[in-house]
């Protein structure tokens, strides 16, 4: 009896070591996005405390994680275009400018926000994984010019639908995910 009884515990044991508390699914999303391109939309609310600056851009990555984006709204600045990548970026505008007040003691532009969503989707570390109302929710640490950030990314499906960036416990970005989509190996359109 008494060796019926280990067994018995011994698989309880096992079998809830090998029960999903969404870290597995999160692996497996990161894997997605290694080494792969997509498309997609995001609105961006960058939060100076005082006021909140929102605006929407069209994203289109390169598998190495590179970043074109070309702004659509608000109107004043629709036209904008750049690539960030992880030690460069440049922006190609014709009369107007797109100049945000950086946010993270000066060390984050909130252009940034498409590039750190993936980059930390690809290669951040994953601190917590669960199911909620919203998605899968992963919070992964981050660093941006040797500064921790925490950001956390809603999934469905493997696809992220939402973020936010904190730094130093304080929400100063969300992203707002649309019309996501892998891109294949043949399709080479661009944006805008």
């Amino acid at each position: 009896m008494k060796r019926l009884t280990g067994l018995l515990l011994c698989f309880l044991l096992l079998a809830g070591c090998t029960k999903d508390n969404g870290l597995d699914r999160a692996m497996n999303a990161r894997s997605k996005f290694q080494n792969s391109a997509c498309r997609f939309r995001v609105t961006v609310s960058a939060d100076y405390g005082e006021m909140i600056h929102t605006f929407v851009m069209d994203c289109e990555t390169d598998p190495q994680g590179g970043v074109n984006f070309f702004v659509v709204a608000p109107d004043t600045i629709a036209g904008i275009t750049g690539k960030l990548a992880e030690d460069s970026g440049f922006l190609i505008f014709d009369s107007e400018m797109l100049a945000f007040e950086f946010l993270a003691d000066g060390q984050l532009s909130p252009v940034c926000a498409p590039w750190i969503l993936i980059n930390t989707l690809r290669s951040g570390y994953m601190r917590y994984a669960a199911e909620t109302d919203k998605g899968l929710l992963l919070t992964i640490d981050d660093s941006y010019a040797d500064e921790p950030m925490q950001v956390d990314v809603w999934l469905e499906e493997n696809i992220p639908t939402g973020a936010e960036i904190l730094w130093q416990g304080r929400r100063i970005l969300t992203i707002r995910v649309e019309n996501f989509s892998f891109l294949g190996q043949d399709d080479g359109s661009g944006i805008g």
